[in-house]
């Protein structure tokens, strides 16, 4: 059964890559690295802003035993992003001119229509999203992933064949909206059937119950965008927009088996665990098989782009892409332990060890943030930057794997 959901999870998610990979070469072609670049300050500000969106109780909503609690987490959820969403709208319009003299904002102001729908959108989807996870709707999960990434790639190449510009920003409102429409029609029949059950007082109180994952959690996820965020800026500024361009590409492609694999697992792999927690059974028995899985389908990937990433890219992307290919080679082993120490990242919340994780993760989005801070102005190239973040990273990414792997030996009683 649990073998059949990760199967449903990883084909939907194997078939969304398969669309943005087989886009990708035509893409390139399309766009510089320059455009690229915009997207990734734009998607960096997304990300900073969608954490706060919700205030992480969508996160929340799966851990509920009761219909009636999950309902009012939900409605807790929506209601913070449209009010979010308002306040952030505002904000962009009143100090529009001091927003505009900003390095990496300028850049991306004239989008400030598309910035705060996508975070509007994309809290409305956390919170639908907690909601089908919490079901184990894996199908419809599967069926937004699709959806969402064929409306992004079809978008973005048919508006510069027409003459528009945007393409690339425009794809990605087309595919948020579509997604969110879509897994709203899926859930409205749960909603309606529920929507009796909201009230004001109880969400007071799930809100107050579920305080850390506005507080402890909350802070965790904005070190991990912030990092992000911080080193598209710091690139941007000391090495320009090309550079940034190809880096960006490089982190998309190496993190596709992050959420083609990881995620898939992750989602079943999370419910599951809870349960062996919750009635004292051992959870290395289940986490030690979907780690064999994990590691046979990252380790020859991985290994192929770290061997031959920079002819792998000119090959695919065109010529001016081959330097992406050198970052991909350099900070590959880096990331492919990321992608272990991600099937692992929720242990912490379900032994109550948020704190320590946070620290944890906090070194190590501090780690490159410091690297290209400080680098560039005793003359350190990109590459060598790069080389030196890979290998600190690689260090830092095997001792997360160490101790969060170890919290799967706690014990309901130990936490």
């Amino acid at each position: 059964m649990v073998i059949n959901k990760i199967s449903t999870l990883i084909a939907g998610s194997a078939f969304a890559q398969f669309i943005s990979f087989a886009a990708a070469p035509i893409l390139t072609r399309l766009y510089s690295p320059e455009d690229f670049g915009t997207l990734s300050i734009l998607s960096g500000w997304v990300g900073v802003l969608a954490v706060l969106v919700t205030g992480k109780y969508s996160e929340a909503i799966v851990l509920q035993k009761k219909e009636s609690d999950a309902v009012n987490l939900f409605a807790l959820s929506v209601i913070i992003t449209v009010i979010f969403f308002s306040l952030t709208g505002l904000f962009l319009y009143l100090y529009s001119e001091q927003i505009r003299a900003l390095h990496d904002l300028k850049k991306i102001y004239d989008w400030y229509c598309i910035l705060i729908l996508l975070v509007l959108v994309n809290g409305l989807q956390q919170a639908a999203s907690g909601w089908v996870n919490r079901g184990e709707k894996y199908n419809t999960i599967t069926a937004c992933k699709v959806i969402q990434v064929l409306a992004i790639s079809t978008t973005a190449i048919v508006m510069p064949i027409v003459g528009f510009g945007g393409g690339l920003i425009w794809g990605e409102l087309a595919g948020a909206l579509l997604a969110c429409v879509y897994i709203y029609y899926e859930i409205t029949p749960d909603l309606k059937s529920l929507g009796g059950n909201v009230s004001m007082g109880r969400m007071k109180e799930l809100s107050m119950r579920h305080v850390v994952f506005p507080t402890i959690n909350l802070l965790h996820s904005l070190s991990d965008v912030f990092q992000v965020t911080g080193v598209v800026f710091l690139i941007s500024i000391n090495y320009g927009d090309r550079v940034l361009g190809c880096y960006a590409l490089a982190m998309k492609v190496m993190r596709a088996p992050i959420s083609m694999i990881t995620s898939s697992v992750a989602q079943v792999l999370y419910v599951r665990l809870i349960n062996d927690f919750n009635s004292g059974r051992d959870m290395r028995v289940l986490l030690n098989k979907f780690m064999i899985i994990v590691g046979v389908g990252v380790l020859p990937v991985y290994t192929a782009l770290m061997l031959f990433g920079a002819p792998l890219f000119e090959y695919l992307f065109g010529s001016q892409w081959r330097d992406a290919g050198v970052y991909v080679q350099l900070l590959s082993p880096w990331v492919g332990l990321s992608v272990i120490s991600s099937v692992m990242s929720f242990l912490p919340l379900i032994v109550g060890e948020q704190k320590k994780f946070f620290i944890i993760s906090l070194i190590g989005n501090s780690i490159p943030i410091i690297v290209f801070l400080l680098l560039p102005y005793i003359d350190f190239e990109i590459l060598a930057s790069l080389r030196l973040l890979g290998c600190v990273m690689v260090i830092h990414a095997s001792l997360s794997v160490v101790w969060l792997y170890r919290l799967s030996n706690r014990k309901y009683m130990e936490a």
